[in-house]
Parts: C-alpha cells; sequence; structure tokens
C-alpha cells in the first residue's frame, strides 16, 4: 500500500466517523420501528434510479457557482482530495476520464443514499423531540452529504469540459 492509499483509508474512516456518529447515536438509543426500514430501502431505491435522472438534480450548470459555494475548499480535506494528490491528476486520457466519471457516479449514488437516510433521519428525530440529534444529524448531513455530492457535480462538470475540449 502505497502513502496516497494509506492518506485516502485515513481521510476516509475520519470523515465516516464523524458523519455517521450522530445518526448510529439516534438509531442505537432509538427502536429500529418499521420507519427505519421504510426510510433505509426508500435510500436505496432512490439511490439508485437511472444516472439520467441523478443528473436532473444537479445544483448547477456552471462551475463557478460550485466554487461560490466553497467546493474547491472541501475538495481539498477529501478522498483525492488536493492535499492528498499534491498535483497529481487522474485524468491523463479520454479513457480514464470515462473510468473517472463512473466512479464520480459511484460517489453520488453513495452520498445520495446517505443524504436520503440523512434527512429522514432527522425528521423522525425531530418530530420525537430529539431536537439536538436531529440538528446534529442536519449539521453532519450537509459537510458529509451534501457537499460531497456537489464535490462530485462539479467534478463531473470538469471531466466533461477536458473530454469536449480534446484535452485528454
Amino acid at each position: 500500500m502505497n502513502t496516497v492509499q494509506t492518506l485516502n483509508y485515513v481521510v476516509n474512516f475520519f470523515w465516516t466517523i464523524i458523519g455517521f456518529l450522530p445518526l448510529t447515536i439516534y438509531w442505537w438509543q432509538t427502536p429500529l420501528t418499521f420507519s427505519f426500514y421504510c426510510f433505509l430501502m426508500v435510500s436505496v431505491f432512490l439511490a439508485n434510479v437511472p444516472e439520467r435522472m441523478i443528473h436532473q438534480f444537479r445544483f448547477s450548470s456552471k462551475r463557478r457557482i460550485y466554487e461560490l459555494v466553497g467546493v474547491r475548499l472541501v475538495r481539498k480535506f477529501v478522498q483525492d482530495g488536493d492535499y492528498i494528490r499534491k498535483g497529481n491528476h487522474w485524468v491523463r486520457s479520454k479513457a480514464a476520464a470515462e473510468k473517472y466519471l463512473l466512479r464520480i457516479l459511484m460517489y453520488e449514488r453513495f452520498h445520495t443514499l446517505c443524504f436520503l437516510f440523512f434527512t429522514f433521519s432527522m425528521t423522525h428525530a425531530l418530530l420525537n423531540a430529539r431536537i439536538k440529534l436531529g440538528l446534529m444529524i442536519l449539521f453532519c448531513n450537509v459537510f458529509f452529504n451534501v457537499y460531497p455530492l456537489l464535490l462530485q457535480q462539479y467534478n463531473r462538470l470538469r471531466i466533461l469540459r477536458l473530454i469536449e475540449k480534446g484535452q485528454t
């Protein structure tokens, strides 16, 4: 295992622990009812809709909008982010670009599933007067799911632009 892989594992582990901690605490303290299983099934189902439907929910078609909401800052601190890659780029050919687009889609599906499940869980917590945990789940949802989704949409735009310009 090389240094980049090790750093990616550490970063991934760190964000996963932080992101899932309030959610895990909530469901650990809450009996697993029919709601839990419904939330999980609906999240899995909606995260696996056809790719064209996923792209209907993009935040913007302009890279600058993503940059204004801080996606470039977030990109520094994530798995395969700027601090880990240090200028080494994934995309050096059209084939690599297309492969990377599939990786982006996988990340989008994962974070869509998590976003939905976190949102359902947050709503459940708030409706059951678990305000503090509900707000903690909301906060983690933004940083663990919303920003990564925005980052993947931003990356998709960047890669598609490279393909269109023939720079790969």
